[in-house]
C-alpha cells in the first residue's frame, strides 16, 4: 500500500519534530507528500521532477482553499530517514544511488495518505535528484529485486546541498 514518506528514525538519534509552514492557496497536501516551495515561498505538494526546491515531508493532510492562509506541519530536518515504497524493482546494488519522485495518483482523500513513491525507473548518481537510497526496510516479504519499501533520506533540497550518488 502506498502511503508516501513516513519518518522512521533520525540519523543522529535526535527527535523528529515537524515545523509549521504557510500553504499555497488552492492546494491539497497529503500526509507523506514531499513538499516544495513555490515562487511566493509557500509550500505545495512536490511535482515529478522537483529537485532542489524540496523542503521536506508533510506531517499531516490538509486542504487550503482559494485565498486560504492555512499552515501545515512539515518534517524539514535533513537528518530524518524515511520509509517509502518504490515504483518498481530495486536491487541491493542500487543502495546509495539517488532517485526522483514518482507522484502516483495524488493521494487518497479518504485516508489522507500520500501516493508519492521513489521513482525506481530513474535511479542515478545525479546529485540534484531529491532522494538517496540507504537500504531496504527490515520487514517480512520486503526483498531486494522487487517492488519494496526503502529507507531513504532527502538528498537535494532547498535546505541542504546536493550530493552525488555512488
Amino acid at each position: 500500500m502506498t502511503r508516501g514518506f513516513v519518518p522512521i528514525r533520525h540519523k543522529t538519534g535526535g527527535t523528529i519534530r515537524p515545523v509549521s509552514y504557510p500553504m499555497a492557496s488552492n492546494v491539497t497536501i497529503f500526509k507523506g507528500d514531499l513538499v516544495m516551495a513555490n515562487a511566493t515561498g509557500d509550500v505545495q505538494a512536490a511535482t515529478a521532477g522537483a529537485n532542489t526546491s524540496i523542503i521536506g515531508v508533510a506531517a499531516e493532510y490538509k486542504v487550503n482553499p482559494v485565498g486560504g492562509n492555512n499552515q501545515i506541519l512539515i518534517f524539514d530536518d535533513p537528518d530524518i530517514i524515511y520509509s517509502v515504497r518504490s515504483s518498481g524493482v530495486v536491487n541491493a546494488t542500487d543502495r546509495f544511488l539517488n532517485a526522483p519522485l514518482s507522484v502516483g495518483t495524488g493521494g487518497n482523500p479518504v485516508t489522507g495518505l500520500s501516493s508519492h513513491m521513489l521513482n525506481a525507473g530513474a535511479m542515478a548518481t545525479t546529485a540534484t535528484l531529491p532522494l538517496k537510497i540507504l537500504g531496504k526496510v527490515d520487514a517480512p516479504n520486503n526483498n531486494w529485486g522487487e517492488v519494496l519499501d526503502l529507507e531513504v533520506c532527502l538528498n537535494s533540497t532547498a535546505l541542504t546541498p546536493a550530493v552525488a550518488g555512488v
